[in-house]
């Protein structure tokens, strides 16, 4: 499961149009590093905010601009505002955790080997996340299926993707490669169905970082994913997977 802190971060970028630095804090974890001295609030303690991610995230995550800073570092004293007898955070601090992995690692080679029984496996460990109230995993598991059958027809296919985990960038590319863009399409329920997948992938793109009321807007609230949006992000992803991994086969026999 996601850091609470981390998660809070998030949302706060997300509500700030700053979703690509979100997406860059997924995968990790945070600590509130208080030092022995004084802040400028009564008995408050100047302190660090320290963010621990995979390698992959944090070579990223070191990289991003002053401003960029600027903008993470004030939504995180948005969470942890400085206030009497509380930690006063005034920098951020990037770290390596080995022990992490990225949530969009892809195990192609697994894909190749299995097919179908490759997505049927998927399918089991979001049924087994579900039922044990992990309902964010089974999502994040939905949304790897689905990438992860994407890179493999387009690796089979020897197209180059960088796997920055872009899903709607990647199955536009496998959208090319399949012929399956709504607008190569003139009978009009292939394309309407055609671009229903594109809306689900946008959908399974976003879904674990959107979990917004509907009226949105300025009030909008933020729910953690409940157990209908697992089911529907897990049953949206098999469809996806079979059709694409389908088509490639037909493709390909």
């Amino acid at each position: 499961m996601i850091d609470p802190g981390i998660e809070k971060v998030c949302k706060i970028l997300i509500r700030r149009e700053r979703a690509d630095l979100a997406d860059q804090l997924q995968n990790s974890h945070s600590v509130v590093d208080e030092s022995s001295t004084y802040g400028s609030y009564s008995y408050s303690t100047i302190s660090s905010f320290d963010i621990f991610s995979p390698i992959e995230d944090y070579e990223k995550l070191v990289k991003i601009s002053d401003d960029e800073q600027k903008t993470l570092l004030n939504a995180v004293m948005l969470v942890y505002p400085p206030k009497d007898n509380s930690p006063e955070i005034r920098s951020l601090r990037f770290f390596v955790d080995f022990d992490l992995e990225p949530m969009h690692h892809i195990d192609c080679k697994g894909l190749k080997e299995l097919g179908f029984d490759y997505i049927k496996e998927q399918m089991q460990k979001c049924e087994v996340k579900i039922d044990n109230s992990d309902y964010d995993g089974a999502i994040t598991n939905a949304r790897t299926l689905v990438e992860s059958v994407c890179l493999f027809i387009l690796e089979e296919n020897n197209v180059s993707s960088d796997c920055d985990g872009n899903l709607i960038k990647i199955y536009k590319e496998v959208n090319k490669v399949l012929k399956t863009d709504p607008s190569l399409y003139e009978e009009e329920c292939f394309k309407q169905i055609l671009s229903g997948m594109v809306s689900i992938i946008n959908g399974l793109a976003s879904l674990r970082n959107r979990m917004s009321d509907a009226h949105g807007r300025s009030n909008a609230k933020y729910y953690k994913p409940s157990v209908r949006h697992a089911i529907l992000a897990m049953n949206s992803a098999k469809v996806i997977s079979e059709f694409l991994y389908s088509s490639w086969k037909s493709k390909h026999s």
